[in-house]
C-alpha cells in the first residue's frame, strides 16, 4: 500500500517545530490468512462468512478420532490434527502448510444433501475492489476417494450467494497441498470457495493471500529521535513539539488504522531554523 502524502516541518528559529501533513488515502492490508487465529474445530471465523448450502444432516469423518461437529452438517471448521494426537512426520498430508490449523470441508454423505454432493461457501472478508491475485493452498487428506472439487467464484457488489459470479472450477486430486493462483477483475469486492465434491472426503484451504478493503485512519503517532511524543485523532494533522534541547532532531509520524501502523513519510530532520526532508519512500509493511 503506497501512502502518497508528506510530513512537513518548519521552526522560526526557536525551539518550537511545527509538523503537518495531509491526511493519507485509506491503506489496503496485504492479508494472508492462516486460520491459526480461530479456535481448534470452529465454525465460526469472522470476518469469513460459512455457508452450509447443501442441506445434509450427514458428512463423513473418521473411525478411529472424533472432533467437535464430525459428522454434522457443516461448510468449514477449523481443523488442528495435532490436537487430535495426529503427528505431522508421519501424517503429512495432514499437516498444515504453514501453522498448525486451516479450514476444511467435509463431504457431504450423498443420499442426505439437496443435490447428492457438497455445496459448501467459503466467503472472503470485502477486498479492495482493485484488480488482484489472490494465491491460496488447497489441500486432500488423501486420494483414495478421488480429486475433489471447488470453484472460484466473485461478486462486485455484496457477499449473498446469488450475487457471485463463476471465475474457474478446479480440481485437485493429489493428497496434500497444491497451490493456486487466481486473477480477480476490477470492481471484485468478495470472492468465494465453494466446494462442490459429489462423493470424496474433504477439502481444506489454508495460506489465503489477498488485498482487503481500504481501512479509514484512526489516529496518528508522532516520534522524535525515535521516542513517541504524541498520539492524536485522526481529525488532527498538525503538531507543535517544544525541543527542550538544541541540536538536529529526526522527526517520524505514523498513521494507524486500526491495529495496522504505517509510516506517512520518511523521516524530517530540524536544526533550529533548518530544515531537511528527505525524499518520499513507500511504507514498509503497507
Amino acid at each position: 500500500m503506497n501512502i502518497r502524502t508528506f510530513l512537513r516541518a518548519s521552526t522560526n528559529g526557536s525551539r518550537y517545530v511545527t509538523l503537518s501533513w495531509s491526511e493519507p488515502q485509506g491503506a489496503y492490508p496485504n492479508i494472508k490468512e492462516d486460520f491459526e487465529a480461530y479456535e481448534p474445530f470452529s465454525d465460526s471465523m469472522s470476518p469469513w462468512q460459512l455457508i452450509d448450502a447443501d442441506g445434509a444432516q450427514k458428512t463423513y469423518g473418521f473411525a478411529d478420532v472424533t472432533f467437535s461437529h464430525m459428522g454434522q452438517a457443516m461448510s468449514y471448521i477449523t481443523f488442528k490434527p495435532s490436537a487430535l494426537g495426529v503427528d505431522p512426520q508421519a501424517n503429512p498430508n495432514a499437516a498444515a502448510p504453514s501453522g498448525e490449523q486451516y479450514a476444511i470441508s467435509f463431504d457431504a454423505v450423498p443420499q442426505y444433501a439437496k443435490n447428492g454432493h457438497s455445496d459448501d461457501w467459503l466467503i472472503s472478508p470485502r477486498l479492495s475492489g482493485r484488480e488482484q491475485t489472490i494465491k491460496l493452498k488447497a489441500g486432500l487428506l488423501t486420494s483414495n476417494y478421488g480429486a475433489e472439487t471447488f470453484d472460484v467464484l466473485y461478486s462486485t457488489t455484496d457477499s449473498a450467494q446469488s450475487s457471485f459470479q463463476l471465475l474457474e472450477t478446479e480440481r485437485p486430486s493429489a493428497a496434500g497441498w497444491t497451490e493456486y493462483e487466481v486473477t480477480l477483475p476490477e470492481d471484485a469486492r468478495f470472492f468465494a470457495l465453494r466446494h462442490t465434491t459429489p462423493n470424496g472426503l474433504s477439502l481444506a484451504f489454508d495460506d489465503v493471500s489477498f488485498e482487503g478493503a481500504s481501512q479509514p485512519v484512526t489516529g496518528y503517532r508522532i516520534y522524535r529521535d525515535g521516542e513517541l511524543i504524541a498520539s492524536l485523532p485522526a481529525a488532527v494533522t498538525s503538531f507543535d513539539d517544544y525541543a527542550s534541547e538544541d541540536g538536529l532532531h529526526t522527526y517520524m509520524a505514523t498513521a494507524m488504522y486500526g491495529d495496522r501502523v504505517c509510516s506517512i513519510q520518511c523521516h524530517n530532520h530540524c536544526y533550529r531554523n533548518r530544515i531537511f526532508v528527505c525524499n518520499h519512500r513507500q511504507s514498509d509493511g503497507c
